[in-house]
């Protein structure tokens, strides 16, 4: 990609990075002055990429911003690919039992898709202001799964009996955004609480998978 926009004058590149790049052992709220730690390989690539961008913003002279959505969900999200949110909704729908890795208390600074979204494009229109910057995107505010799955059985109506699995390797115990460099850099903020996020979500797979 980054070669694509050499070669072809592009003046601006929007990485979409991750969360992930803090690791497991970052302290709350994650800012984007610590130090990178990715514990898993998609973390690690994340992180790659970021270090790509900038590299090549320096060498040839075109605008390149790295975002780090934290823990995104909202209609569509591939279920098969083990986003947690999904996962529920799907479940909620069909009336069958979730799978929650650990204890259920792993925390998760959960972003609806529409806000990362409108980051995106708030990031295209600053990129100049922005250039060489990672920036968190999320709400800076965390809920446990167990909180999730509540509140999902709140919007849904149906009581949803979870199936504990063991804790996935490499997998953070909470995540949780410092997002005041995209405000101030961006002029961004998340506009979606959970619940009015995870409402018009689980009203999405209602509608598609009954």
């Amino acid at each position: 990609m980054l070669e694509a926009a050499r070669a072809n004058n592009i003046k601006k590149v929007i990485f979409a990075s991750s969360s992930a790049v803090y690791g497991d052992h970052a302290a709350a709220p994650q800012k984007e002055s610590e130090p990178q730690n990715p514990s898993n390989p998609y973390g690690l690539s994340k992180l790659m990429g970021e270090k790509y961008c900038n590299m090549y913003s320096e060498n040839y002279g075109f605008d390149a911003v790295s975002l780090r959505p934290f823990n995104v969900y909202g209609p569509r999200q591939s279920i098969s690919r083990g986003g947690v949110v999904a996962n529920f909704m799907a479940c909620a729908v069909k009336g069958t039992s979730p799978e929650i890795f650990g204890s259920g208390e792993i925390l998760r600074d959960f972003t609806y898709v529409q806000d990362v979204v409108d980051a995106f494009e708030f990031a295209m229109q600053k990129s100049g202001k922005a250039n060489r910057l990672s920036i968190n995107i999320g709400t800076g505010k965390n809920h446990s799964l167990i909180e999730v799955l509540k509140m999902v059985e709140k919007i849904s109506g149906k009581s949803l009996a979870p199936v504990s699995k063991g804790r996935i390797v490499g997998d953070a115990h909470q995540t949780l955004a410092d997002i005041s460099l995209a405000k101030k850099v961006l002029g961004w903020e998340p506009m979606y609480s959970l619940e009015k996020g995870l409402e018009k979500t689980y009203a999405w797979y209602k509608g598609h998978f009954q």
